[in-house]
């Protein structure tokens, strides 16, 4: 018990630091800290790998943390520095210039389905995620990427829509946008951060 408080107040530690941090938003990470310190150790699945991913497996200490990351080379560059991450690319067919298209796919009855990513007829379904993404039960999704501030870009639609069927599937799981809200961010670009409890 002791050498688990002394790790995760080593872990606060840098977290504590990180407002000074220019590459992240702490009031963010502060609200992620509180719904992590009440899941940990959990399944943590993370859209996007970037200088807060050891972080935030360091605090999901004990918990099995994945991230999902769009850049190839970027994994690499990361993997060489810090084998340890559990990470997997993505390919997203999405652009940011299909923004009022994919709000009106969505609308559509194949998308409000709940079920398997793998099996949705929704377009905006990721289906191409490793087997094992699909088969695990979750219990906290952070959405933090993919790359969405220019026009081919492929925004975050497909990401928040995969990861809100993941969290409908199971009986209870959190599920953060650490993201732009998504009809504002894709109508004008406005960034906005949002956390949504899914039940």
């Amino acid at each position: 018990m002791h050498q688990n408080l002394t790790f995760f107040s080593t872990c606060l530690s840098p977290l504590r630091n990180i407002k000074h941090h220019p590459s992240t938003n702490p009031e963010r990470n502060l609200r992620i800290l509180k719904v992590l310190e009440n899941k940990s150790p959990c399944n943590f699945l993370v859209f996007g790998l970037g200088h807060d991913s050891l972080m935030w497996t360091a605090l999901n200490h004990g918990g099995r943390t994945v991230f999902l990351e769009e850049d190839k080379s970027w994994i690499q560059q990361i993997q060489r520095q810090i084998p340890s991450l559990e990470s997997y690319h993505v390919v997203y067919d999405t652009k940011v210039t299909q923004a009022d298209e994919l709000l009106e796919i969505s609308t559509k009855e194949e998308c409000k389905a709940v079920g398997d990513p793998r099996f949705s007829k929704c377009p905006l379904a990721l289906k191409g995620l490793p087997n094992e993404v699909y088969d695990i039960e979750w219990d906290l999704i952070m959405v933090d990427a993919p790359t969405g501030y220019f026009d081919g870009a492929p925004g975050r639609m497909s990401a928040i829509y995969t990861a809100g069927l993941m969290a409908r599937n199971r009986e209870m799981v959190r599920l953060m946008c650490s993201c732009m809200m998504l009809i504002e961010w894709w109508r004008t670009n406005s960034q906005r951060h949002c956390c949504v409890k899914v039940t």
